[in-house]
């Protein structure tokens, strides 16, 4: 049994190391499941290249009017960063003024719906920054993970029997009928599961390294080493290309941690280290090199 914090925090990350690599696995079937929910919807805009932009205004303005929003990503992108399902039904909601607003099933207020929403590449401006612009999605000719607004009920249906095969397709993922969107949904719950454990294994990391430690006032005590720290690009080494600067203040880094307590060092580490999944490695090694040359 691991005795010291560095052991300790050592055995730690290994488990959170096989969480990495499970998440890398569900990453890898999330693509693929992205994939197989995307090929569902896209035969719907065969006839409708490019979706709800076909409809009218006045078609799309209706009190009856709903509409789903379907974004396979989520707002952050990869799943390292956040992609997750994301369905939302969208009302029609007038607000005493001419002008029709979306509003989504939690109550957020998206925008204005005009005429400028039903251009390829509509812009908001200063003088009309709340211009709803989702229609801009174009799923069929997006990458694997793409963004869509599907009809699902309103005067719209009755425009073009394409508008009408899209509805089948948004009752059918809103009703939980869609195996490939519930493979999604599925996968995004094990990844949210797999992510709240590997977030507990740091928390308690930090936990055993600051044990006994005030961490501000460590900090406070060695600020430039603090400062180093958070200054640092934690991703640089991920890069194909890691910058040389990037890797000349790393180093420069573990020579300033070499020279104080190796507790205080490992706190510090621990608190400070970001990194991308997970929780950084404690680079004993590197530190101990660095030993003699700091003490000289």
């Amino acid at each position: 049994m691991p005795n010291s914090r560095a052991e300790q925090i050592s055995a730690l990350r290994s488990d959170s190391s096989k969480l990495g690599s499970a998440l890398y696995r569900l990453s890898n079937e999330r693509h693929t499941a992205a994939k197989a929910a995307q090929d569902q919807i896209r035969p719907a805009f065969k006839n409708a290249r490019v979706g709800l932009r076909q409809a009218t205004l006045q078609a799309l303005s209706g009190p009856d009017v709903r509409l789903v929003s379907i974004d396979l990503r989520g707002p952050n992108g990869g799943m390292v960063n956040g992609a997750r399902l994301v369905i939302r039904v969208l009302r029609i909601e007038m607000n005493g003024t001419p002008e029709a607003r979306i509003v989504a099933d939690d109550g957020a207020d998206l925008g204005a719906l005009t005429q400028d929403s039903l251009t390829e590449w509509p812009r908001r401006s200063n003088d009309r920054k709340d211009l709803w612009t989702d229609l801009s999605w174009d799923m069929p000719s997006a990458p694997v993970t793409g963004r869509v607004i599907l009809p699902l009920a309103g005067a719209m249906l009755m425009q073009h029997g394409t508008f009408r095969a899209m509805a089948q397709v948004a009752k059918q993922i809103v009703s939980g009928g869609s195996p490939e969107i519930e493979r999604l949904r599925a996968i995004d719950g094990e990844v949210e599961g797999l992510l709240a454990v590997q977030e507990e294994l740091a928390r308690t990391a930090l936990l055993i390294a600051t044990a006994g430690f005030d961490l501000e006032e460590l900090r406070t005590r060695h600020a430039a080493i603090h400062r180093m720290m958070k200054s640092h690009d934690w991703t640089y080494d991920y890069a194909d290309r890691p910058s040389r600067q990037s890797g000349e203040h790393y180093d420069q880094m573990l020579q300033a941690l070499a020279v104080i307590p190796e507790d205080e060092a490992l706190a510090l580490w621990q608190a400070d280290a970001l990194a991308p999944m997970g929780i950084t490695p404690w680079p004993a090694r590197a530190i101990e090199n660095y030993r003699p040359r700091a003490a000289a």
